[in-house]
């Protein structure tokens, strides 16, 4: 026998060989998959190819009614649109296509494993981007000061209905 890696008996996992060190004096063993991993991580490098995380100039919003919303509102510069292949429900969104065309973005078709890897990155858990997600710059904040003000109503309209004050 070789002293080399060699499959289990499932063959998705490597069995440690004699060679084998994890730096502290005993064996590692890396599945088929880090392997794999690793390689087209390097291929990427070599390549000059990149996740779609790593070109993100903004931050990912990601689902249909959070995507419509930032298109409509025109608060964000919007740098690209990412759609799941398949996903010809989000084509046929009337909004959606409008805002991009108004905004003069092109929609780029990916793939399911790559929204996930987007919108999961830092090791989240299964976040719902519903096919479609959209890197924007970060929204402003509000000041305070800007919002209205609020005028609660006089003590003598008791009678009357009393206002709520805004939320906004």
């Amino acid at each position: 026998r070789g002293r080399g890696r060699s499959f289990d008996e499932r063959g998705d996992r490597y069995r440690p060989g004699f060679e084998d060190d994890d730096g502290f004096g005993g064996p590692t063993t890396r599945s088929v998959w880090q392997d794999r991993h690793d390689e087209k991580k390097r291929v990427r490098e070599e390549t000059g190819r990149s996740t779609l995380a790593e070109t993100l100039v903004g931050e990912a919003v990601f689902g249909l009614n959070p995507v419509r919303e930032a298109l409509l509102a025109k608060r964000r510069q919007i740098h690209k649109v990412w759609v799941q292949e398949g996903a010809d429900g989000i084509l046929g969104d009337r909004q959606i296509l409008s805002g991009c065309d108004e905004l003069g973005l092109q929609i780029t078709t990916v793939s399911k494993h790559d929204l996930n890897m987007l919108v999961n990155q830092g090791g989240g858990s299964g976040r719902p981007h519903n096919g479609v997600v959209i890197d924007a710059s970060a929204l402003e904040p509000v000041p305070i000061d800007s919002l209205p003000k609020w005028n609660p109503p006089s003590p003598s309209s008791e009678g009357k209905k009393k206002k709520k004050p805004p939320i906004w």
